[in-house]
Order: structure tokens, then sequence, then C-alpha cells
């Protein structure tokens, strides 16, 4: 509950206290006045017929003397109603001061039962804070009406790390074989390499074409090794990512230069803002690579005659890298799962091995960046890359 919403409570208790103080000695007022005028009454006509004051007190016939008592107070006009206002004030107050203390007690008490369950929510809250920061806190065990969910929370926190662990010590595994597997395949890759440059010299020309095929799907092979070497070193966690101050032109100048034979080739437009040039932190040479990869997917996806434009623009938080091109789009179905490793959607090439885009955002991820991709209104396709300027942020 908002903490203006307990002061509109405690203030809506105090006021039910004032006006029920109110109500029950106005109420009250009318036969509490009545039954004091009828005593009066009663004493003074005993007075009247003689009785001393201490006999009139002991008297417990006083009934019998109001109706003389009361002949005597008219003439002074002295009536019942004259200690009306009097013991309504009177009554009110009391009351008043006695449902002022019995809210005032509610009230510490709710807020002292309040304390201890924010004290307790605080207390639970940190730890599972603590727990996502990575470390293994002690959670104190205490009797209350928590108890229950303080239990399920330890239960569930330590089903999930054993659960991370499994995972991690897995994916580990995994990335070793991972690399294992990519090492063994570069020595028959590079004796085939080899072998196929001796043969290129010594065909025939008819022959030639094989040769070149040949060669092409070594280039593909070699292209795959090291893909799949460099996830496996970004799931152990050694590829060797370290951020500097660098010029955002630069970086997509390093970014295009390997593919822009490709895209002059099939006709295609590559075009990169050079102005106003800014600057961020980011590692060169992977974040080169992983802007490379969305330019080739472009390139792959864009008619002859169509343009690629890389553009950014900057705001105190980060740098907002955009790749668009003039090809038909993703398909919407399609866009949730691009990033994931080996997927290959409808309109994907036939040499495609569905790693380029998911290495492109491991990349980045790790380095504190985010890429996503969409079908802007003007038509074709972009990706949305941000960086982080400052280090700080890129740790984060």
């Amino acid at each position: 509950m908002k903490r203006s919403e307990i002061v509109r409570q405690r203030i809506l208790l105090l006021l039910s206290a004032v006006v029920l103080a109110i109500f029950f000695g106005m109420a009250a007022a009318p036969a509490i006045s009545e039954r004091q005028y009828q005593m009066t009454a009663g004493l003074t006509g005993a007075i009247l017929d003689g009785e001393t004051i201490p006999q009139a007190l002991k008297n417990s016939r006083l009934s019998n003397y109001i109706q003389t008592g009361m002949e005597l107070l008219h003439q002074y006009g002295y009536r019942p109603e004259n200690d009306y206002w009097t013991n309504a004030v009177s009554l009110s107050l009391k009351g008043g001061v006695v449902f002022l203390c019995f809210i005032a007690l509610i009230l510490v008490m709710q807020h002292q039962n309040h304390k201890q369950l924010i004290d307790r929510i605080d207390k639970l809250t940190q730890y599972l804070e603590e727990i996502n920061l990575g470390k293994e806190p002690l959670l104190t065990r205490q009797e209350d009406v928590f108890s229950h969910l303080e239990d399920e929370i330890y239960k569930t926190v330590t089903e999930l790390r054993l659960a991370r662990n499994s995972a991690c010590k897995e994916r580990q595994v995994m990335a070793d074989n991972l690399a294992d597997i990519s090492h063994q395949l570069k020595t028959p890759l590079t004796s085939m390499s080899l072998m196929s440059q001796l043969l290129g010299e010594q065909v025939q020309e008819g022959q030639r074409p094989y040769v070149e095929r040949l060669n092409h799907q070594i280039l593909r092979l070699e292209n795959l090794v090291s893909s799949l070497l460099t996830l496996s070193r970004l799931d152990a966690e050694t590829l060797p990512i370290v951020p500097q101050k660098v010029g955002v032109y630069t970086l997509l100048v390093q970014a295009a230069e390997p593919v822009e034979e490709m895209a002059r080739q099939k006709g295609i437009e590559l075009v990169i803002q050079s102005q106003p040039d800014e600057d961020t932190f980011a590692d060169p040479a992977w974040t080169a690579e992983a802007i490379l990869n969305l330019i080739k997917n472009c390139i792959e996806h864009t008619p002859s005659g169509g343009t690629i434009r890389i553009a950014y623009e900057h705001n105190p938080l980060y740098i907002k890298i955009t790749v668009c091109d003039t090809g038909p789009g993703f398909v919407s179905q399609e866009i949730p799962h691009l990033f994931q490793r080996f997927y290959r959607g409808k309109g994907a090439a036939k040499d495609s091995i569905g790693i380029g885009l998911a290495l492109s955002r491991s990349i980045l991820e790790k380095q504190g960046g985010t890429i996503r991709a969409d079908n802007p209104v003007e038509g074709g396709a972009r990706f949305t890359i941000k960086l982080y300027h400052s280090l700080q942020e890129w740790a984060k």
C-alpha cells in the first residue's frame, strides 16, 4: 500500500473518532440532562419538606419529592434543557478523548505491524537482488506470516542455482567440444586448400569451373569453422573483447570494406553516412565483424539496383546505428527467430548456414549493446544497433 493511502486512512480514522464522539455526546445529552434534573428536583423537594441535605442524599424515596422540587425549580426558570448543551459538550469532549486514545492505540499498533512487514519484505527483496548480482547471501529464518514464502523462495533459489551451475558446465563442455572440432577441421581444410591451389595450376580450361566450385566450398567451410570457433569462445567467455574509443564512421567503413566488391558485382549501392562523426566505446575489430554480418545479410536479400544505407545518430546515452536495405523486408513471423543460431528463413541464401546474425548479437551483447530487426514503414529491412558511449555503461 502506498504511503499516501496509509496517511489518508489514518486521517479518516481520526475524523471518524471525532464524529462518533460528537454523535454519542449529542445523543446521550438529553437523557443525562433529564436524569440530572430529576435528581436535583428530588433533592430540592426533600429539603423543602424539612430534611437536611445528608438526610436527603440518603433518602431512597426521592421520587416522591420530584414534583415538589420541579415546581420550585420552574419558578426560578431552571429546566432540563438548560444543561443540555453543557452536558453534550462535556460528553463529546470526554468521548472524543476516549475515542482518540483508542484510535491512537490502533494506529500505533498498525504502524508497528506495517513497519515489521515492510522490513521483512525489504530483507527478502534484498536477498533476491543479491542473488541476481551473483552473490550467495544467507537467508535468516524467521517465524512469521512470511515463513512459508521464505521457504519457497529459498527452495526456488537453490534449484535455480543448481540448474544454472549445471547449464554453465554443459555450456562449457559444449564450447570446449566445439572449439576442439573447429581446430581439428582446420588442418584438413588447410590441406584441401593447398591441394585445390595445386589442381588449379594443372587442370585444363574445361575443368577449371570445378576447381572454382571446390575453392568456393572450401572457403565456405573455412568461414563456418571460423564462426563456430568464435561462438565457442564467446560461450566460454574467452574471446578478448576490449572496448576503446573509436569513431563510428571509421567503424562502419571498416565493416563495409570487405563486402564492397560483393555489392558492386550485384549492382547494389552501398551508402555510409559520414557527417557528423561521433565517437563511441567498442571493440573495433569484433564490432566491425558484427556490422559486417548485417551488411552481408542485406546484400543477400537486396535485388540488383537496390541500395543499402548505413546511418548513425547519438543521444546522451548511446550511439544508434541503422543498416537499411531496399529489399522485400523480413517475414513478420520470422523476426523473433532471426538471431537464433542456425535459423534459416524462407528467403535465406543457399549457402547461408544461419549463424551470422546470431554471432552479431552475441558480440554486441557482450559489449552491453543491443540489436533488433524490423520492417520500416518506407519498406525494406532494417537492423538497429545501440552502443553506449561510456565504459561504465559498457561494463554494466
